[in-house]
């Protein structure tokens, strides 16, 4: 069997706990991975602009296994409020291919790295980071905040998440 991704729904800010216990408790040759994905973005503090981290998708969590029911039953033994998301609501469906690319440009650390370019004559180009030649997924972009605020497919519906951008040039 192939290892498939699957989203998993929890109480929002619990997603750390949930991803360790869930780490903790399930063996590994059901959980293949479990991860919270999480970006990267810029605040200005006190003169300096400092990186920070926080959830990309707040109250859910990412899993991978080839065998999405034996560990449904092991999840619900670690909180009963666990809840897998899928097209239907009889039937559990892993991510398609399309929506893995996404989780695809997380790094090693699990987290979706500041992506630079500029704007020229209304174009957004993107010169390093993980939004490179995905350009047509920002829809909105605030370069006072650094943010790029982008749309995504995921398990048929479309999906707003923010990630950081940082714009050097607008002509």
């Amino acid at each position: 069997m192939s290892k498939n991704w699957y989203v998993i729904q929890i109480k929002s800010g619990q997603e750390e706990k949930i991803a360790s216990e869930l780490k903790k408790r399930i063996p590994s040759h059901l959980l293949n991975r479990c991860f919270v994905p999480k970006y990267k973005y810029m605040v200005h503090y006190q003169k300096e602009w400092t990186t920070k981290e926080t959830v990309t998708f707040p109250g859910y969590v990412f899993i991978q296994s080839d065998d999405i029911y034996k560990l449904y039953s092991h999840l619900k033994k670690v909180s009963s409020s666990i809840k897998m998301l899928g097209l239907n609501k009889n039937e559990i469906f892993p991510l398609r291919n399309d929506d893995i690319l996404f989780l695809l440009r997380y790094d090693e650390n699990e987290s979706f790295d500041i992506s630079r370019g500029y704007i020229i004559g209304g174009k957004t180009v993107i010169t390093s980071g993980p939004l490179m030649g995905r350009e047509g997924i920002i829809r909105k972009i605030n370069r006072h905040k650094r943010l790029a605020f982008l749309e995504i497919d995921m398990l048929g519906q479309t999906v707003k998440v923010k990630v950081g951008l940082e714009i050097i040039s607008k002509t």
